[in-house]
């Protein structure tokens, strides 16, 4: 959870008032429908009981137990156990005393339950009450799963890379219930920010075309006269003001970019029609909120830049959140200058509606008028990208830094943001590339990111030729890093990168599996609807041997590489464009199945 609600300012949108009445409307998504029961295995706690059931779930517990008249049981949930081995059940920002917790009082007879309208996230039940050990079957676990097809099959001869695939699909169904929510124990809030930067991970493993399009509905009902949207969706009418995690356009702006997604991965421009116009008020809303603002933490003025402090006056976007829960800074917010985050995703944001303007435009019958929001976008983007330059590119040192970075600290995503979103000057960035390779190489190959540049670093270095070292990022073993949770027991993603993490079944910061899907396995989406797509084998050096399925909208793909044999494996459907790099000119795969040696010319 991010902050306290309040309850004053601006209007908020309101439900529509009617009488009730029965109409059975078709649901626009998959189901969540109950899996079967999982036994926890039982040990004797201080309290009473402590059941394991393995792994991080979302679901309830099933109870079939003979109470007697006026028998108090207490069930509680829990993601993790405390040092003595008693589960930890509090949510540190907000106090109830039935925080996931069922209570059964006995009627004499044999009480057959299983709750109906609440779901916990577990992975320990601890039963108090019941003065023994729970029997087979009486206390059982009951996973809820948002039935969403697969989308891809993976393997290679890394098993941590297998094992962070098959994690990060664990905690994606866990947090897929009717919306995409931050954690199944916790609030369970649809935040727009944990989507934005997780949207290509979360369909590289399942099929989220009704899922997202559904959610794209709640986005939109979020949506003030003003063009407004909320950080999370659906809203009860927070997430609008200062004190409530607004503004945050690197949260809050969702609309361009799950449009443009789903045209990209699915080839469907429907969403994007049908909400063209809530996504043309929001982004020049957006554009009404660029302010003159200084940064209040001073600094000053260096060679070749501004570095944050606002000296030229102004034209950024500002945001209360930015690079959320980078390593040190668990309380979410990082130290550097937020506005170079919300310039930058707003800047992003303003290219992607310009793009599906124009996709809009080309369409056949298409109406009239989204030219003007084209170019006025387009226009506002080009003045967003050299203000950034201007007030946070320092090119003697060949870095964007901030005056708030502590200590004159180097922060890995106050650089990737600029080199992933088409910022950086042409002639700069290679000393930008050499910047970040530096401070990884220097931290011993640890990230310093939070959750936007946790999205960015493995792609940014692999893209720029230095698979190698994005390689040893994702395999580190201490913290911060995937590893360490691997190590600690993790069977889902954790909220923080420390031992302490909040929750442990949040997937905002595993979006190494992006990289997993994408670049380790050299499989690339390159042209909306998978029409081309690019195989290049071994991008990525300690990778040798790769297997991937991917489901498309034109049918199956399936590429099979191994180095060490030097052959490459593709089974192409049809009207799909498959581009191989062998390591000479680039040759394109005929439908069907096809080997080629890598070194073909």
């Amino acid at each position: 959870m991010r902050a306290r609600p309040t309850t004053t300012g601006a209007p908020r949108p309101t439900g529509v008032r009617s009488r009730w009445c029965r109409v059975r409307v078709e649901r626009p998504h998959e189901p969540v429908a109950a899996q079967p029961a999982v036994e926890p295995r039982w040990r004797r706690s201080a309290s009473g009981w402590i059941g394991d059931v393995g792994q991080m779930m979302a679901g309830v517990a099933r109870y079939d137990l003979p109470l007697e008249t006026g028998q108090q049981v207490s069930v509680q949930f829990g993601e993790k156990l405390d040092e003595s081995g008693e589960l930890v059940c509090a949510n540190e920002h907000i106090y109830t005393p039935r925080f996931q917790t069922d209570v059964l009082i006995g009627a004499g007879r044999r009480l057959h339950w299983q709750p109906e309208f609440s779901y916990k996230g577990f992975q320990y039940l601890s039963v108090t009450g019941l003065g023994r050990r729970p029997a087979a079957g009486e206390v059982v676990a009951v996973p809820l799963v948002q039935q969403v097809r697969g989308a891809v099959e993976f393997e290679c001869d890394v098993p941590m890379f297998s094992q962070l695939v098959e994690v990060m699909g664990r905690t994606v169904l866990n947090n897929l219930h009717h919306i995409p929510t931050d954690t199944p124990i916790y609030e369970k809030n649809g935040w727009t920010g944990d989507v934005l930067v997780s949207m290509d991970t979360m369909s590289g493993l399942f099929d989220l075309r009704r899922l997202f399009t559904k959610w794209l509905d709640d986005v939109a009902a979020t949506q003030l006269p003003s063009g407004q949207l909320a950080v999370i969706a659906p809203s009860p009418g927070w997430g609008y003001e200062h004190g409530e995690c607004a503004p945050a356009p690197e949260w809050s702006c969702p609309f361009p970019g799950l449009l443009l997604h789903l045209a990209d991965v699915y080839g469907d421009l429907g969403p994007a029609r049908r909400h063209w116009q809530s996504c043309r008020r929001y982004l020049d809303w957006e554009l009404t909120q660029i302010t003159d603002a200084v940064d209040e933490s001073g600094g000053s003025t260096g060679a070749g830049g501004n570095f944050g402090t606002g000296a030229t006056g102004g034209g950024l976007a500002s945001s209360e959140l930015g690079d959320y829960l980078s390593p040190g800074y668990i309380d979410g917010p990082p130290p550097e200058d937020s506005r170079l985050s919300a310039s930058c995703f707003l800047h992003r944001g303003l290219l992607q509606g310009a793009e599906l303007a124009a996709r809009l435009d080309a369409e056949p019958g298409a109406e009239e008028g989204r030219r003007g929001s084209l170019e006025a976008w387009l226009d506002a983007a080009e003045s967003l990208r050299g203000q950034i330059n201007e007030v946070f590119l320092d090119r003697e040192r060949g870095c964007y830094r901030t005056a708030s970075d502590p200590h004159g600290q180097y922060r890995q995503t106050s650089n990737l943001m600029p080199l992933a979103l088409g910022i950086v000057p042409e002639e700069m960035r290679g000393p930008v590339v050499e910047s970040l390779v530096a401070d990884v190489r220097r931290r011993d190959h640890h990230l310093n990111t939070g959750h936007i540049g946790t999205s960015l670093l493995l792609n940014v270095l692999t893209d720029a030729g230095f698979g190698a070292d994005a390689f040893r990022v994702a395999t580190q073993r201490s913290c911060p890093s995937w590893g360490s949770w691997l190590d600690l027991g993790a069977t889902t993603m954790w909220e923080r990168w420390n031992a302490g993490a909040r929750s442990r079944d949040h997937f905002f910061l595993g979006t190494v599996v992006d990289w997993i899907l994408t670049r380790v396995a050299g499989v690339r989406r390159i042209a909306p609807g998978w029409a081309v797509v690019r195989v290049q084998p071994g991008l990525v050096d300690g990778v040798s041997r790769c297997r991937t399925t991917r489901p498309t909208s034109r049918g199956v793909l399936t590429v099979d590489w191994d180095l060490h044999l030097g052959r490459l494996s593709v089974d192409v459907p049809e009207a799909m464009v498959c581009q191989l790099e062998l390591g000479g000119p680039t040759v394109v795969a005929e439908a069907g199945e096809s080997v080629w040696q890598i070194g073909d010319r």
